[in-house]
């Protein structure tokens, strides 16, 4: 009797080689198009406190969670693909969903609205005031509006193409940030030294702070009732806790402070500075600067933080340039020029554009962002 082997015969040792390739290849292809180059991607939102992405892709579980495409790719270098005119006075942006731009348009006292696929305006909201700076709700379904031109702060319900209310705020906001349940909005008053915090549901000033020389930018921390402020009459950030209405401390970054941003756990807070030109690494929790970047030319005047949480896109007024920043080597990678004054930065939900305005000339730029 012949006996029987467990052994699988040569024709079943290729088989099962081919099928582990197949798999191979699949599953590469899967990371590639799932964590890479999401093109298929239907959906995307952000976890603010993680800084990941949840997305949907056609044919995959709703909600599969990854990471955003950029993550692990640095940019490097930016060129112009297109300009477009814009009401009077463009500053501040911020991106909307469905690819729409806001613009604070301070001169023409109006808030634009552009299609970013077909590079349009297609609304202008009254505002009144002069509107430097914005934020806006998660939805993207309302804007606050920092008027520092009539020392207040205007709701506008971006639906409805209309403002909606009006909140009194100290002299001359020019910073504005609402915490991460989006009931407080907070309006950095340059001329007086404070800051409103303003019911979000009821849009009326609930109370005023003291901070400093001032105030020029703000960020509401993702955990805690905390903002931090910077005081570009010093060299001061400070700590608000805005639930109890007082400053719980400070931290030294360095001559007269600007802008100011954070990393999606907010424990690295990203500081434009003047005086010298550079952007200060300052470690929130240490309450010291980890590291700095000096700029060749110019003097920061609007910070970004990309979606790779690496790159920190920075409008450099005096230059006429938009430079990045790459926050682990804290140097500069690339840099462009763009019309006299560049002002607000906004980037597209893949990073793949940056728009840019500057409100000496009343233009926005498009520039294509390219990776390593």
């Amino acid at each position: 009797m012949q006996a029987v082997s467990d052994r699988p015969s040569t024709a079943e040792k290729l088989a099962r080689v081919a099928t582990l390739a197949a798999a191979s290849v699949a599953l590469i292809a899967w990371v590639a198009v799932g964590t890479v180059y999401p093109t298929g991607l239907v959906s995307v939102e952000s976890d603010p406190l993680s800084g990941v992405r949840t997305g949907a892709f056609p044919g995959s579980p709703e909600g599969v969670r990854l990471l955003h495409w950029s993550r692990g790719h640095r940019a490097v270098s930016l060129t112009k693909l297109a300009e477009l005119d814009v009401p009077t006075g463009p500053e501040a942006l911020a991106m909307l969903p469905g690819g729409r731009l806001l613009v604070c348009c301070s001169r023409a006292q109006v808030a634009a609205l552009v299609d970013t696929a077909k590079l349009k305006v297609v609304g202008q909201i009254p505002t009144g005031g002069g509107p430097v700076a914005c934020c806006t709700t998660k939805d993207g379904q309302m804007a606050w509006l920092a008027a520092a031109g009539a020392n207040q702060v205007v709701a506008v319900d971006l639906g409805a193409g209309k403002a909606v209310a009006v909140a009194a705020c100290g002299k001359s906001p020019e910073a504005i940030a609402a915490t991460l349940d989006g009931r407080r909005v907070l309006a950095a008053n340059w001329g007086s030294g404070d800051v409103t915090v303003i019911d979000a549901g009821r849009a009326e000033p609930i109370g005023t702070v003291a901070v400093g020389p001032h105030p020029r930018g703000i960020v509401c921390t993702p955990a805690g009732p905390y903002a931090y402020v910077s005081l570009s009459g010093s060299d001061k950030l400070v700590k608000l806790n805005w639930r109890e209405m007082r400053v719980e401390g400070s931290i030294t970054c360095g001559r007269a402070p600007r802008h100011l941003v954070q990393s999606a756990d907010g424990d690295t807070l990203f500081v434009a500075q003047n005086t010298p030109s550079q952007i200060a690494k300052v470690d929130r929790d240490g309450a010291l600067v980890r590291s700095t970047c000096f700029l060749s030319k110019g003097q920061p005047r609007t910070i970004l933080i990309g979606p790779n949480g690496t790159d920190l896109f920075v409008s450099n007024s005096s230059a006429g340039q938009v430079t990045i920043v790459d926050t682990d080597r804290m140097s500069e990678s690339a840099t462009a020029q763009t019309d006299v004054m560049p002002d607000g930065l906004a980037l597209s939900e893949d990073g793949r554009r940056l728009y840019v305005s500057h409100s000496a000339v009343s233009s926005l730029w498009v520039f294509e962002v390219k990776y390593e």
